[in-house]
């Protein structure tokens, strides 16, 4: 029994030590693969290792916030249909970032600057039909206020999707069409 016991804590604090299935300490979790349990637990007909994409062309993001501004994260876009899911996806480093003082419904924004291309995936001709694919030193105006996202794309701040603050993690998306 005794055994037993000091088996378990000698394995739970070796499994537990802070890495992540399928990486090691030098890659960011939001990095690694999706790589699922194989099983379809909720029932619908589509395997849960397949993301879900939410139709239509989405842009997203997610920046982790400091006092000085922003301390890495990632801002990308997709497009996917009904019927065939994804048809292609871009994935941007987040460069920098500097507060946007100009947005009055937010309670924090930022212009963030898009760093280079980190992924792409799917039918490249079609995220390279909607300028996705060269965006590579541009500037994205975007803020929070509670779950509502706003952001300037040159015509003044609009509520453009959702968006959450987790502590200092900040996750958004919207719908571009």
């Amino acid at each position: 029994m005794w055994t037993t016991r000091l088996s378990w804590i000698v394995l739970l604090a070796v499994g537990c030590a802070g890495k992540h299935p399928g990486g090691n300490d030098d890659t960011a979790w939001w990095l690694l693969p999706d790589l699922g349990d194989g099983d379809d637990d909720d029932g619908d007909d589509d395997d849960d290792d397949e993301a879900d994409f939410t139709p239509g062309a989405v842009f997203w993001g997610e920046a982790f916030l400091t006092d000085d501004g922003i301390d890495g994260g990632a801002i990308g876009f997709y497009l996917a249909t009904d019927d065939d899911g994804l048809v292609c996806e871009v994935e941007y480093v987040l460069a920098g970032a500097t507060a946007a003082t100009d947005c009055s419904e937010c309670s924090f924004a930022y212009a963030l600057q898009v760093g280079e291309l980190d992924f792409s995936e799917g039918d490249e001709t079609a995220c390279a039909g909607r300028g996705w694919t060269d965006l590579a030193g541009a500037t994205v105006k975007a803020g929070g206020a509670g779950e509502r996202l706003y952001t300037d794309l040159g015509d003044g701040w609009q509520e453009a999707g959702a968006s959450e603050l987790d502590g200092e993690d900040w996750f958004f998306e919207g719908q571009l069409e």
